[in-house]
């Protein structure tokens, strides 16, 4: 009896110390959902939404706008949603010489080319560099396009490639944010 109030007493100590002062903190991705606001032609309508979270270190969300006609045009986004410390790391020039490199370099492989470039002004009021491509594929009905990467946030970014007018471009970009 001696040794059971002895063992008791002990594990009522032990209960009481570890369930009275033990706290953990262990950090979770937290997906937080957000709305982006853009200027956009009426022509356009969303034809396509992707979410692609397969991609180790960031999360992807693809939206496709098309127009009724092939002057009404095309708009491809991309929102760039970064949790890897080592990316948000970054400065925002080198995402975009990472991401926005790698799908240049995509589209010249397949035999594209960069014909020039323009800049434009993000809502944030940053200058983004608009590449201009040409295409020689046969199968689409455009012959060239504009690409393009710039930061929403501090670790989300768009990239966009464009077949509408160069005002209806840059008023994308004039205009795209986060509401």
């Amino acid at each position: 009896m001696k040794s059971f109030r002895a063992t008791f007493g002990l594990l009522a100590v032990f209960f009481l110390i570890i369930g009275a002062g033990y706290a953990a903190e262990f950090e979770v991705l937290s997906v937080e959902t957000q709305k982006i606001s853009m200027d956009l032609d009426p022509a356009l309508q969303v034809s396509g939404v992707k979410l692609n979270t397969s991609v180790i270190g960031f999360g992807e969300h693809q939206m496709m706008f098309n127009g009724s006609s092939p002057e009404d045009g095309r708009l491809f986004l991309s929102i760039y949603s970064i949790y890897d410390e080592a990316l948000k790391s970054l400065d925002p020039s080198e995402v975009i010489g990472i991401f926005l490199g790698r799908e240049l370099s995509a589209m010249e492989d397949s035999g594209d080319s960069i014909t020039g470039n323009w800049t434009a002004v993000s809502a944030a009021g940053q200058n983004v560099t608009v590449f201009t491509l040409s295409t020689p594929n046969p199968r689409v009905t455009f012959s060239s396009y504009d690409m393009a990467m710039w930061p929403l946030d501090e670790d989300s970014y768009v990239m966009m490639a464009s077949v509408m007018q160069k005002d209806a471009t840059e008023r994308v970009i004039n205009t795209l944010t986060f509401v």
